[in-house]
């Protein structure tokens, strides 16, 4: 199977994108914005939200591949905080696999791996849902405005 990269773009702006995993198999992704909404620097509260990022697959043959295994990645450095801009002001998040945001998610060693497996008599397309969790922290000061990121989905096959 030759090696394919998906790529679409999470949080500023939502994409469908579509390429060939295999000669005998089709994949698209589509991506979900990360909204946080409004942002209180006196509540001392951070802000949580989710979004998602589907994968979808389709065999041309029904005899090959039962399963597909990938890596997914988001641009950024995971191991710190992410900042979105307002002009000159950042304000700090980052982005998790998990509810409790613990594992960050990004590139490297901060990728996550994932599978999608076929149905054995079917050559509709099969999908699986992953979610991203969003988070900022909260004590930022930082002056209103609309702050924004773009962070590039990447699914290597």
């Amino acid at each position: 199977m030759k090696k394919t990269t998906l790529a679409a773009l999470l949080l500023c702006s939502a994409g469908f994108w579509s390429a060939s995993a295999s000669a005998r198999v089709t994949c698209n992704v589509s991506v979900g914005n990360v909204a946080f909404g409004r942002y209180d620097v006196f509540s001392g509260s951070g802000l949580a939200r989710t979004s998602s990022f589907t994968i979808t697959c389709e065999r041309t043959l029904l005899i090959f591949e039962r399963s597909l295994n990938f890596n997914m990645e988001l641009s950024g450095n995971a191991s710190t905080f992410r900042e979105m801009s307002s002009g000159g002001h950042r304000l700090k998040y980052n982005l998790y696999a998990n509810l409790n945001h613990t594992t960050p998610w990004g590139n490297g060693a901060y990728a996550r791996a994932g599978a999608l497996t076929f149905s054995p008599l079917s050559l509709g397309p099969e999908s699986v849902i992953y979610t991203v969790y969003g988070l900022v922290p909260g004590n930022q000061m930082v002056a209103a405005g609309g702050y924004d990121d773009t962070i590039m989905v990447t699914v290597n096959f």
